[in-house]
């Protein structure tokens, strides 16, 4: 291992500490950093003598506790004189450069300073009017035991399983009539508070917007666990309900859950047999390559381009108009993907229509068969186009990472009339526009479990660079924990142990490339692992001269010249030249399998995208997450800059620049002056 590594070993995240709140208000500690201004109370004075003691030292915080107990007894039994001239001869110790970030550097080192409600009221004392190290309880995150009423069903019928849902499954039966229980739960007021609103309307729609490490997970287990009979969780896959699963531990047994492909197929099916279709769609996969499906739907070549290129646009047009809520097929949705002045609309759109039809003619009923994909987001599309409902036997759902949910998926839920609460962050949807659920109760979770104090004016600094502000309220800090903002200049700085997150594929390729060239230990998200190995390969096929409607990866580019062009312009020249001079399929292979096995990563690497639901003790964010995605789908920079600090549980690494790099990116992106 060079020394690049070696150093790398022993840049370790600083332990999370809670952080000890002085019986002192900022302000009267900054007015004598500043000026040498003193309080008159003997509290103040010691909390002040105390936090020269810990610029220059580390302490716990019994220890801390015991210093301002001993130094309150020694200020209260001095002259004030005496006092002051102990405390003046500590800030002249202090050199006039350092007073400057003074109280950041013990901020640095969780050092808070008291609320002036409290010092007001004199919460720091004890029966004997001496400090009491009780003090600090104020500052811990409160979690109060609540009950609440809910109407539930004493029986709902088992849901759908993720085993194929054949044509002819019978209707699930009406629910019992409901009965009153009580559930008894500990969190936040915001929860309490969440938890009593879905309690009031169990059978309406509620939005709940939650700001990462809000607790919504809490929230959603206890709700689940508690009130099994009446309610279901809603996934967006097994994954999810996977990792539900393993957090709910032993309460798992009873809580009903669902993908959102079982419900998609589940409702397709009861749709069918109530329309008396012959054939009831639902989630397949094709063996079918893209020159069979262009004879099977008819696909002719259009401005030169053959039929499986053709086709391949379609499919594209197909998925952006299933995301949407638009009724019908039209014009902009091939607009990112064939210049707008050369659309033949009329074309286009007949084409998308015939192969639309095919998707959902019965062609093939089995994956065997099966003539084209239908993936959920086509299967929920056809279902709101046709006006179909979800079916019941599911009670209340929660829908975990609404935020993603497409358009034709809320129309679905928000006419389900047993009700639904849509949780969400809107802020961790990458992609597109954030549609909001209309005629529904909203309720805001912003205390946050997870980040400390210190990180909540990053976050809000970083939301503020957008111009539409999509949850009312600010992030509110956890006062109980320490979470530190770092600011890198180059590579050295970084932490040992981290998860870096990436903007684009390149650079999460090069960053794995100097890493494993170095003999670190690290490992990528699959999901990522994935993406850049399909990237990879696709540039190096370009490179090589073979078929280019084959690698939709790299979009609408027919040659190596103009694709190492786009990468030069976009700043990633360098990997073009490393294609150029070589790099082939098997370096891919060699870089995969050089990862360390599973838990043994010092590193962890990411894609933005696909760093959801993580959390880690320190991030890292790479100068291109605050660059608009040119790789593929455009996502918003501030979004994605929001979704990587706040899986940080210690420490976020952001690049000097980071804030002037975002605000350039985020106006590119609402401006639209970013092709993709």
């Amino acid at each position: 291992m060079d020394n690049d590594a070696n150093r790398a070993e022993h840049r370790h995240v600083i332990p999370n500490t809670t952080p000890y709140y002085l019986p002192v208000t900022r302000e009267v500690a900054q007015a004598f950093v500043d000026d040498g201004r003193l309080p008159e109370s003997s509290i103040e004075r010691a909390a002040l003598s105390v936090m020269l003691v810990l610029l220059a030292q580390e302490y716990s915080n019994a220890a801390i506790s015991r210093l301002i107990f001993e130094t309150h007894g020694l200020m209260t039994a001095s002259s004030p004189e005496v006092a002051a001239a102990h405390l003046d001869a500590g800030r002249r110790g202090i050199a006039e450069p350092q007073r400057a970030d003074a109280l950041e550097r013990l901020a640095d080192k969780g050092v808070n300073f008291a609320d002036p409600e409290d010092m007001q009221h004199e919460a720091w004392r004890d029966d004997d009017g001496r400090y009491a190290h009780a003090f600090q309880e104020r500052y811990r995150q409160p979690m109060d035991s609540f009950q609440i009423g809910f109407d539930r069903a004493d029986q709902i019928d088992e849901p759908a399983t993720d085993a194929d849902i054949p044509y002819d499954t019978p209707g699930a039966d009406a629910q019992a009539a409901p009965r009153r229980t009580r559930l008894v739960m500990e969190g936040t007021r915001d929860q309490a508070v969440a938890a009593q609103v879905i309690a009031a309307a169990p059978d309406e729609l509620v939005n709940l917007d939650a700001y990462a490490g809000t607790g919504k997970t809490h929230l959603l287990l206890a709700m689940a666990g508690g009130l099994a009979g009446g309610m279901t969780y809603l996934a967006p896959t097994v994954a999810h309900i996977h990792g539900f699963k393993i957090r709910a531990g032993g309460a798992a047994a009873g809580i009903q859950t669902v993908t959102q492909t079982v419900l998609a197929n589940a409702t397709a099916a009861a749709h069918a047999r109530a329309a008396r279709l012959r054939w009831a769609p639902r989630v397949i996969k094709t063996t079918q390559s893209l020159t069979a499906q262009t004879k099977i739907a008819g696909v002719p070549s259009i401005d030169a381009r053959p039929p499986e290129a053709v086709l391949a646009i379609v499919h594209k047009a197909l998925r952006a108009w299933c995301y949407s809520a638009a009724p019908a097929l039209g014009q902009f949705h091939f607009a990112r993907y064939v210049p707008y002045a050369a659309i033949d609309a009329k074309r286009w759109i007949e084409i998308g229509h015939r192969v639309w039809e095919c998707m959902f003619a019965g062609l093939g009923t089995n994956d065997a068969g099966a003539a084209f994909d239908i993936n959920t987001v086509h299967l929920v599309k056809w279902l709101a186009v046709r006006g179909a409902a979800v079916p019941d036997g599911y009670g209340t759902l929660l829908v975990d990472e609404a935020h993603d949910l497409s358009a034709p998926w809320r129309a679905l839920l928000q006419a389900y009339r047993h009700g639904c609460v849509l949780m969400g962050d809107p802020y961790q949807r990458l992609f597109g526009h954030v549609p909001r659920a209309t005629q529904a109760k909203t309720i805001v979770m912003s205390q946050s479990v997870r980040m400390g104090l210190q990180a909540a004016p990053l976050i809000d600094q970083t939301l503020a660079v957008a111009q539409e502000r999509l949850i009312e309220f600010p992030l509110i800090g956890a006062p109980d924990r320490l979470t530190r903002h770092r600011i890198y200049r180059n590579r050295d700085e970084l932490p040992g142990r981290a998860l870096r997150v990436f903007g684009g594929g390149w650079a999460l390729l090069e960053e794995a490339l100097r890493i494993k060239a170095a003999g670190g230990r690290f490992r990528l998200v699959p999901a990522s692992a994935d993406e850049v190995v399909r990237l990879a390969r696709a540039a190096i096929s370009l490179h090589l001269g073979g078929d280019t409607y084959g690698r939709r990866s790299l979009g609408d580019f027919r040659s190596w010249s103009a694709f190492s062009q786009h990468l030069a312009d976009t700043g990633q020249g360098s990997v073009a030249r490393m294609i150029e001079r070589g790099f082939g399929g098997d370096d891919i292979d060699a870089l995969m399998a050089a990862q360390a096995e599973p838990g043994s990563e010092q590193v962890t690497l990411s894609l933005v995208q696909h760093c959801k639901n993580m959390e880690a003790d320190a991030v890292v964010l790479s100068p291109c997450c605050y660059l608009v995605n040119r790789d593929g789908e455009p996502h918003s920079p501030v979004r994605a800059a929001y979704l990587a600090m706040t899986r940080a549980r210690f420490e976020v690494w952001t690049p000097g620049d980071g804030l002037d790099r975002l605000k350039d990116a985020q106006r590119d992106f609402e401006v639209g002056a970013v092709k993709p």
